[in-house]
């Protein structure tokens, strides 16, 4: 039998600004290479830069429309496991946190059709890139993308969408435990949700700065009428059940098969089993992060959910 021969792929790398003009780094990486937790971590490590040019520029061929689900949530919730169920179908790929879709958003100042329209290019060059390895791409965004999700939406050709969450004291023991990187470099702007106009007084630190940005993304999307809301009890089964068919996924028993061992495997470490620990979350959580929890993060997350429909 003959070696496997790995495919180049040229995929967007980042993003940088000439003025009010977005200009996209391409990188190149091997196909072997990209299927890790965090899109950004097989970049950092196996890609090199290839090319640049401007967004703008970019001519729409269909590849856009390979993305054909996405997934929003609060982080620490079982949207890695999630994605990696999706991700072990036959010619579809899991990308996870491509920032660089943050890094087009967050700049002030292009009117609301064109971000749309460059947000399609950004998305077209992913399906070219990604084309020898998948036909459908399903994308967990960034959480603080939720601000953004009624544009994503739209821009995506209203490709469905899920926001998953998760019991908040449970979420905030687990950023207790390993805390989000670069929290201290957060703009103020992202702890305020839609309705809120001032900036919280004290201004929140630590933890507090966590379960307030958490809490405003779950605001954020509340406003997007047509995602759908699922919750962290529900998984595994979800997944296949529900989320797949939504987002056009065929499944065979093959296939259903396939995201069934996915669900076994713990999302962070590849190694070892999953083993829930909901329990031990809860039971260990300090009082600040139950605090917070109950009366920050869980009235969001209240809200969300009843904005949003179930699936």
């Amino acid at each position: 039998m003959g070696e496997t021969v790995n495919q180049i792929l040229t995929i967007p790398y980042e993003l940088v600004w000439r003025d009010e003009t977005p200009l996209v780094v391409l990188a190149e990486i091997s196909d072997d290479k990209i299927h890790t937790t965090f899109w950004g971590t097989a970049l950092d490590k196996y890609a090199r830069r290839s090319a640049i040019l401007p967004l703008d520029d970019v001519v729409l061929n269909g590849n856009e429309r390979k993305f054909t689900g996405s997934i929003h949530h609060i982080t620490r919730c079982g949207s890695t496991s999630l994605l990696q169920q999706i991700g072990a179908l036959d010619r579809v790929f899991g990308l996870s946190e491509p920032f660089i879709f943050l890094e087009l958003l967050s700049r002030p100042g292009a009117e609301t059709r064109l971000a749309e329209i460059r947000v399609r290019k950004l998305a077209c060059l992913f399906g070219s890139g990604l084309a020898p390895v998948a036909d459908q791409i399903v994308v967990k965004w960034p959480t603080l993308l939720c601000r953004h999700a009624r544009l994503l939406d739209k821009a995506l050709g209203d490709a469905p969408s899920v926001f998953l969450s998760r019991n908040p004291v449970e979420v905030l023991r687990s950023i207790e435990m390993r805390p989000l990187l670069q929290m201290e470099n957060l703009a103020l702007e992202y702890v305020l949700g839609p309705d809120f106009d001032e900036t919280p007084s004290p201004l929140p630190a630590g933890l507090a700065l966590v379960a307030h940005m958490l809490a405003a993304n779950c605001r954020w999307i509340a406003q997007s009428a047509k995602t759908r809301r699922l919750d962290y009890r529900q998984l595994p089964d979800i997944g296949w059940q529900k989320v797949a068919p939504a987002f056009g996924l065929s499944l065979d028993d093959r296939q259903t098969a396939k995201m069934t061992r996915s669900a076994g495997v713990n999302a962070k470490q590849p190694g070892a089993t999953f083993v829930s620990d909901s329990c031990e979350k809860r039971e260990t959580a300090s009082v600040l992060a139950q605090s917070l929890a109950s009366s920050i993060l869980q009235p969001a997350i209240d809200e969300a959910c009843a904005q949003l429909q179930p699936l």
